[in-house]
């Protein structure tokens, strides 16, 4: 059992093993998180898990998150094992107690699944397409890659905000191009602006077509088209080209002090300005007097440095 009241008071008493046991489960206490606070989301956490089950088991109907899904609907156990154990091996987690449900509520055309987070508890529902309960493949999604997926933005709950959120959760993807680009859209504004202006464009041309001679198309106002669109491209391309360039060399640093297999569980727990600072440690003795710091300063980097030993050097 996870949530249980004795692991909570070992939590308040700072008991690190208990710590590296949740950390495990992917129930990661967030940068600047006091201990009194994370407890307290993971005893509510605990108590919307009973009551889920609790529903689960008399009921046909179950309410989550303003939504409803039938009981036949909820998706087994074993569905996650292949999806954590890739988990685990990126990240060194695994996650059992997120409710799923095969339902294509709400579901658009070309949509596999999402997540329902609910940022103040940890609480989260799954919800795939009914075509998953039967395959492992639907068009180009992958079941096991789907699960995967969300169950990385789950573990980062405690942590709001996070530019390189997507970079980790399509480092899941078998398919080595989503891997490599799937991050560069953080947030729905990204895909709303590379839409809004690629119709943009393809609305001037249109206009042009119909209305312009061909004599006109270059004229104003096809320059400003061309040009915002080429802008909203390039700064998108260009932010996430910077953005990998600072996690390989953060990686780089960090296997300079820790095992190879060591460094992305690392730089998962670590903050957006924390995985920046590490960049900057150029040196084995900066990078270890830096961790030192922050080992003083913060319970959460015992917690790491602990789970995560350096090297003997």
């Amino acid at each position: 059992m996870i949530f249980t009241e004795e692991n909570f008071n070992l939590l308040l008493q700072k008991d690190i093993e208990t710590f590296i046991f949740f950390d495990d489960n992917g129930l990661l206490i967030g940068p600047d998180e006091l201990i009194e606070d994370y407890v307290k989301r993971l005893r509510i956490l605990s108590n919307n898990i009973t009551e889920f089950n609790k529903e689960s088991g008399s009921k046909n109907t179950i309410e989550l998150l303003n939504t409803r899904f039938g009981k036949e609907s909820i998706i087994p156990g074993k569905m996650f094992d292949n999806a954590n154990d890739r988990i685990k091996t990126l990240y060194d987690i695994t996650i059992d107690w997120v409710p799923g449900f095969f339902s294509n509520h709400k579901m658009g055309l070309l949509f596999a699944g999402y997540a329902i987070y609910s940022f103040d508890d940890f609480f989260a529902v799954f919800i795939i397409r009914a075509a998953f309960r039967d395959k492992e493949k639907w068009l180009i999604y992958s079941r096991t890659e789907l699960i995967a997926h969300e169950l990385c933005h789950i573990a980062h709950i405690g942590f709001n905000v996070n530019d390189y959120e997507e970079f980790f959760a399509y480092q899941t993807s078998p398919c080595l191009f989503r891997r490599l680009i799937g991050g560069a859209l953080r947030t729905p504004t990204d895909t709303y602006m590379i839409l809004g202006a690629v119709g943009l464009m393809f609305s001037a041309q249109m206009i042009n077509i119909c209305f312009r001679s061909p004599l006109e198309w270059h004229t104003f106002p096809m320059p400003l088209v061309s040009a915002l669109t080429v802008s909203i491209l390039l700064f998108i391309a260009g932010r996430y080209c910077y953005s990998l360039y600072l996690m390989n060399k953060a990686n780089r640093n960090l296997t300079k002090l820790f095992d190879k297999q060591n460094v992305m569980p690392i730089l998962f727990r670590c903050s957006t300005a924390e995985l920046k600072k590490i960049v900057q440690l150029n040196t084995v003795e900066s990078m270890k007097d830096w961790m030192y710091d922050k080992k003083e300063c913060e319970f959460r980097w015992q917690l790491i440095l602990r789970k995560y030993r350096q090297k003997e050097l």
